[in-house]
This record gives structure tokens, C-alpha cells and sequence, in this order.
């Protein structure tokens, strides 16, 4: 199951964690991941106790209540596209949210009481010097462990990273990212409680038509070439590698795709040309092959077709 991370500069909208019929249906899909993740994941940071954090998350609040003034909310997801840039050619990145130790211990209780383990998504574009800078995260953790036992939980960094240049404005090159991986790794090392947490990624995306023909990395499938470049500097830090898959543009999608079952087999293409990639060109036979992230729609959803 996954949580947009943008969800938590909203105050959890939508999401009650005490509810009875939640925590008694979240129970019965025990065992199961809970992800915390998403674009906005590389937005946020954690902070044990804000000072203002209504003011530092209000450019959300606001992009939230025009998105429902403009009846564009969606159940599904988040519409990065009007709301992080607005409307024209100028792409303004939305400013940074907190995510308070209130937010935290919220989570992580919710995800033990219910017997899932919680798969945090670490915000990648905290850098210095040109590297993912590890402090914020290093906060996150020496909080967790101050509060309770060590939670249940699995990491990730940074969120469809091959394509943050269009939804962040920022370009990663894959090599630089394996090695941000490794700083990850190294730091969970550091901490006995940690050692043994499980880091997956690199959560690539767009892996689309040309990467179901025969492989050529040289010429092919960006997406691919990508987790290519990140697992070839990550010096082994990755326990599971992987992808996400969506089938319809939420912007354009309507009712006869949804009622069509030729975009369901692209998944089978899809995971088949990822598994070939991995185990025939990168030579990598040890790790597991994860969906990170799926849906019917990407872009938010459709409206009134991928959140019935």
C-alpha cells in the first residue's frame, strides 16, 4: 500500500489513523509494506518539532484548496503538474515541507499495531557539494530510536529520480545517485538498530515500448540505461531493485481505456523486459525484482474513472 508523501503537508487529509475499520481491515492484509513515498517525497524534511510548520506547509494547503475549488482533487494521487508548477512554460519548484516526530510516531505505531512494515522514502535532492547530504536523515533516525524500539522499516531515496528534471526541475545522473545510495547504506550501518534495514530503489519509471524490443543498452530504453548507471556505483547497497508502472495518462485517459484490457498486458512486457535487463545485460541474478509504485493512471488519476 502506498501514502503520497504530499499527504503529510496536508495533515494526514484523509487518512485516520485511530479509525477502527482501518486499522481492523489494514490488519487483515498482515503481512504487507506500507510506503511513505512519492514525488513530494523529495520535498520533504523532518523536523522533531517545527517552530511554524502551518506556515511552512501553507503553499501546500493552498495549491490543495484551489486543486478543490477547481474540482481537480483526486482520491488516487496528487496532479504534480498544476500544482507544484502552476499553469505556463516557467517551472517553479513548490517549496520544502516538514515532517514533525508527531508525524512520525503516527506512522510507525500505525504500521506496528496492523503488522506492516513501513517503507520510507528519504528525500534525495538534501545535497552538498554535489552528493546527497545524509544529516536530515541521520536526525530522522536518532529520533526514531530515542522514542521507541526500533520500528519495522525499509528505505528508499529519492522518487522516479530519472525523471525528476520534469517534475522537479532537477537533473540526477544515475552514477551520482548509485553513489548516494552507498552514503545511505554506510550511514544505516552506523547504527546497530539499523544494520540489517532493508534499501531498495532506484524506482525508475517510463520503462515504455522501447525497452520491449531486443535490448541495446546503447540505444535504448533511457529508464533501463539509468538503473544501469545507479546499480553500477552503488557498490551492492541495494537489496531489492526497482520500477513503477502505470498504464494510462490520468490527463487523457477516458472511459473506453478503462474499459479496454489491452493496456493491462503491458505489465507483462514490461516486467519481462525489466527481468532480462537485469539478469541477462547487467548481470545481476541475487537481487529481487520489485514493483515500487503502480496504478491504473499516472498524473494524479483520472478523475471519476481511477478513483471508482
Amino acid at each position: 500500500m502506498a501514502i503520497d508523501s504530499h499527504v503529510v503537508a496536508l495533515n494526514w487529509k484523509n487518512f485516520d489513523f485511530s479509525d477502527s475499520g482501518v486499522i481492523s481491515m489494514a490488519s487483515a492484509l498482515s503481512p504487507a509494506y506500507i510506503r511513505l513515498g512519492g514525488t513530494a517525497a523529495d520535498l520533504m524534511v523532518f523536523r522533531e518539532k517545527p517552530k511554524s510548520r502551518k506556515k511552512q506547509n501553507r503553499q501546500w494547503l493552498e495549491a490543495e484548496r484551489r486543486s478543490s475549488d477547481n474540482n481537480r482533487s483526486c482520491s488516487c494521487g496528487y496532479d504534480f503538474d498544476s500544482l507544484i508548477f502552476g499553469k505556463g512554460k516557467k517551472k517553479k519548484p513548490r517549496s520544502k515541507f516538514t515532517m514533525s516526530g508527531a508525524d512520525w510516531d503516527k506512522l510507525t505505531s500505525f504500521s506496528d499495531r496492523v503488522g506492516w512494515k513501513l517503507l520510507f522514502d528519504g528525500n534525495v535532492l538534501l545535497r552538498r557539494n554535489g552528493k546527497w547530504d545524509p544529516s536530515n536523515m541521520r536526525s530522522l533516525l536518532d529520533y526514531s530510536l530515542k522514542k521507541r524500539k526500533p520500528p519495522n522499516i525499509a528505505f528508499e531515496l529519492g522518487n522516479e529520480p530519472n525523471s525528476l528534471h520534469h517534475q522537479l526541475n532537477f537533473t540526477l545522473p544515475g552514477r551520482k545517485l548509485g553513489r548516494d545510495f552507498a552514503s545511505m547504506r554506510r550511514l544505516l550501518d552506523r547504527y546497530r538498530e539499523y544494520a540489517n534495514a532493508t534499501l531498495v530503489g532506484p524506482d525508475v519509471n517510463h520503462v515504455d515500448d522501447r525497452c520491449f524490443k531486443k535490448i541495446h543498452p546503447k540505444k535504448r530504453c533511457k529508464a533501463l540505461r539509468y538503473l544501469r548507471d545507479v546499480v553500477s556505483t552503488s557498490k551492492g547497497s541495494l537489496d531489492s531493485l526497482t520500477w513503477h508502472q502505470y498504464y494510462l495518462d490520468g490527463h487523457t485517459a477516458g472511459l473506453k481505456e478503462f474499459l479496454s484490457t489491452e493496456p493491462l498486458d503491458k505489465f507483462a512486457r514490461v516486467a519481462e523486459a525489466f527481468w532480462r535487463f537485469v539478469r541477462t545485460e547487467m548481470k545481476v541474478y541475487g537481487n529481487p525484482l520489485w514493483l515500487g509504485e503502480t496504478g491504473s493512471a499516472f498524473g494524479g488519476g483520472a478523475k471519476g474513472l481511477s478513483d471508482r
